[in-house]
């Protein structure tokens, strides 16, 4: 029976009396708009009844291209221990609403020890695995990155390293919007801080704790900075019996970021610390957390910077952009409901 026989592009231009290029550009999206509306109809008759495709291997060699694309990420940010971090959240979504418009898509890659030990990435930008490569949160510590830059693949940093030559970057200026959320906590009248750190390996984490220094040290107000660090609620359980038993007469304790800040707010709570009459508190991110008032922080584009990451990213596939760029996009103050001038009680830090 003939749907049992072999179906192919020649055949079906057999059936149709037309040329094997004709059915191979309408079956294209790149080139279908070539193939009158008419023919393009009578070819997707003919596949629909015997159910074909073209067979995407065979389409890669032609076209030398993959339509795929990977985003890396480091292993922690997909390990289900830690909190869901909405900014790679936002982030995934602008990538993946402006790569799928164009019929390309992007496949989430731990960056795990055994990907760093095998060197994955090689294989990947060797054997044209992927068109091109987005790395989340990746900083300069990361050698594998300076490798993969070496192979001269389409590459765009998210959030991540920003010195090296051959690679594209966004980054969100959470310099500037950690900056200015201190500068708030100080015109507040706040003197007595407490400052529960971000990790320093991550880029994002570098620049906010170097704003909160620059911010304190140049209004010469002393504070105390926890020894504990990171971006979860435990940090911020930890952090606040820290901060508290070095100097109860705390009366502001900036966070890294809406978890830890979230953390630091049920601990205070449970301790009968009223917030913010008692204590002020602020985040990053501009979480919500259901049942409680809104956070003072900041926004960071998350969405933003995938969607033009990914743009960054097409430019290069296309060859519309060779040389490497760098953008930075600003961050949103978000006044919530946290921070206010500080209870007046004595002590000193």
């Amino acid at each position: 029976m003939e749907h049992e026989e072999r179906i192919n592009i020649r055949r079906i231009a057999g059936m149709l009396r037309i040329s094997t290029a004709m059915v191979s550009r309408a079956l294209s999206p790149e080139l279908a708009h070539t193939v009158s509306e008419k023919q393009r109809a009578r070819i997707r008759e003919v596949c629909d009844r015997f159910q074909y495709m073209p067979n995407i291997n065979t389409v890669r060699i032609f076209r030398n291209r993959s339509n795929l694309t990977a985003l890396l990420v480091p292993e922690h940010c997909l390990s289900g221990h830690d909190s869901i971090d909405y900014n790679l959240a936002g982030v995934i979504g602008g990538i993946e609403r402006t790569l799928s418009e164009r019929g390309i898509y992007c496949s989430l890659v731990a960056v795990t020890p055994r990907f760093l030990a095998e060197k994955e990435y090689l294989r990947f930008c060797r054997s044209k695995m992927f068109d091109g490569f987005l790395l989340w949160g990746m900083t300069e510590r990361e050698t594998f990155v300076h490798e993969l830059a070496e192979e001269n693949p389409p590459v765009v940093s998210i959030q991540g390293v920003k010195n090296n030559p051959k690679l594209s970057g966004v980054n969100a200026d959470d310099y500037r919007g950690m900056c200015d959320l201190v500068r708030r906590v100080l015109d507040c009248g706040h003197r007595r801080i407490g400052v529960i750190p971000a990790l320093e390996s991550s880029q994002a984490g570098r620049e906010c704790n170097r704003a909160v220094r620059d911010v304190l040290e140049k209004a010469e107000c002393r504070y105390l900075c926890s020894a504990v660090g990171g971006f979860d609620r435990q940090t911020g359980t930890e952090g606040f019996r820290e901060l508290m038993r070095r100097d109860a007469s705390i009366s502001c304790i900036v966070c890294a970021n809406d978890y830890v800040a979230a953390g630091v707010w049920l601990e205070a709570c449970e301790r009968g610390y009223e917030i913010p009459r008692r204590l002020s508190v602020t985040g990053a991110d501009g979480l919500d957390f259901p049942g409680r008032i809104p956070l003072t922080g900041y926004l960071s584009p998350s969405f933003e910077l995938g969607r033009l990451a990914a743009e960054m990213l097409l430019e290069h596939l296309d060859g519309r952009s060779a040389e490497p760029r760098q953008r930075v996009l600003e961050t949103t103050f978000l006044p919530g409901a946290t921070l206010r001038k500080p209870f007046n009680i004595t002590g000193a830090i």
